[in-house]
C-alpha cells in the first residue's frame, strides 16, 4: 500500500506463465506502470480487472511482448492522467487488439490506437478500419485547431513514425480506412464516405456515389442527413430513376 512506482515490476520474467494478484493487490496510489509486464513471453493469463489507475501518468510498453496472451480486460481503467501510452501492446502477437483499441480511442488516445491496430491483422475487420479512420480524421482536427506542438499531435508523430503533416496525406488515410469499412458493409463507414462523396473532400464532389453510399446506410438504420440525401438523390441518375420507380408505383 502506498507504493506508486511498479515500472518494471515483472518485466523480464520470461518463463513466467501465470501471476495471481487478488483484490488487496494496491494500485491506488501508483502514477508509473512503465514496462510492467514487459516481455512476459510464456504469460497467458492476466487479470488486471481490479487495477485502480486513477493517477497512472506512464503506461508505456506496460504489456510489450506478452506474447502468449490473448485476452486482455482493461475496459475498467482509468486513463484520464495518462501521458504515455506508446507501445502498450507492442509485440503482443496473439492479443485480441479491437477492444483494446475501442478503449484506446474512447480515452482519446488516438495515436496508441493507430498503433494498436496496425500491429494486428485487422485489415479485413470493417470497425477496425472504421476506427482507424475516425483517428486519424481526429488527429487531422487536433493538427488545424491547435498546431503540430500539441500533444496529441506530437504522440501521432512519435508513435506512428509520420513525418508528413499535411491535409491531404490525412485525407488519404482517413479515406483509405473509411473505403475499407464501407465495401465491407460497416454503416457508420458509409455514412462518412457519402458525406466526403458529397462534400469533394479528398475526391471529386460525386452525387451519385454519395447517394448509394446515403442509401445503403440508410437500409441499416443509420442516421444519414436526410436533407443531404434528398440532394444528393435528386443530383444523381439512379436517384432520379429511383424517384420515378416511385412515382410509377403510385400512379
Amino acid at each position: 500500500k502506498g507504493v506508486t512506482d511498479m515500472s518494471c515490476m515483472f518485466c523480464g520474467c520470461e518463463s513466467l506463465r501465470k501471476i495471481e494478484m487478488s483484490e488487496t493487490f494496491d494500485t491506488q496510489s501508483v502514477t508509473n506502470m512503465e514496462e510492467m509486464f514487459k516481455d512476459c513471453k510464456m504469460l497467458k493469463n492476466l487479470d488486471v480487472s481490479h487495477f485502480d489507475t486513477q493517477n497512472v501518468t506512464d503506461m508505456t510498453s506496460m504489456f510489450e511482448n506478452c506474447q502468449s496472451i490473448k485476452i486482455l480486460d482493461i475496459s475498467h481503467f482509468n486513463m484520464q492522467n495518462v501521458t504515455n501510452a506508446e507501445k502498450m501492446f507492442s509485440g503482443c502477437e496473439n492479443l485480441e487488439r479491437l477492444p483494446l483499441a475501442r478503449k484506446l480511442f474512447e480515452e482519446k488516445e488516438y495515436a496508441a490506437a493507430i498503433e494498436t491496430l496496425k500491429e494486428g491483422d485487422d485489415s479485413e475487420n470493417a470497425e477496425a478500419q472504421y476506427l482507424l479512420g475516425v483517428c486519424y480524421q481526429n488527429i487531422a482536427e487536433y493538427l488545424q485547431v491547435y498546431g503540430k506542438e500539441f500533444k496529441p499531435v506530437q504522440d501521432f508523430l512519435r508513435i506512428c513514425h509520420q513525418n508528413r503533416l499535411d491535409d491531404e496525406t490525412f485525407t488519404e488515410m482517413v479515406l483509405k480506412h473509411f473505403e475499407a469499412a464501407a465495401v465491407r458493409g460497416y454503416a457508420p463507414a458509409q455514412v462518412q464516405l457519402g458525406d466526403f462523396c458529397y462534400e469533394g473532400k479528398g475526391t471529386e464532389q460525386d452525387y451519385e456515389k454519395a447517394y448509394e453510399w446515403y442509401q445503403k446506410a440508410a437500409a441499416q438504420g443509420a442516421d444519414v442527413d436526410q436533407e443531404r440525401l434528398e440532394i444528393a438523390e435528386r443530383k444523381s441518375r439512379k436517384g432520379v430513376l429511383d424517384m420515378l420507380k416511385g412515382w410509377l408505383k403510385r400512379s
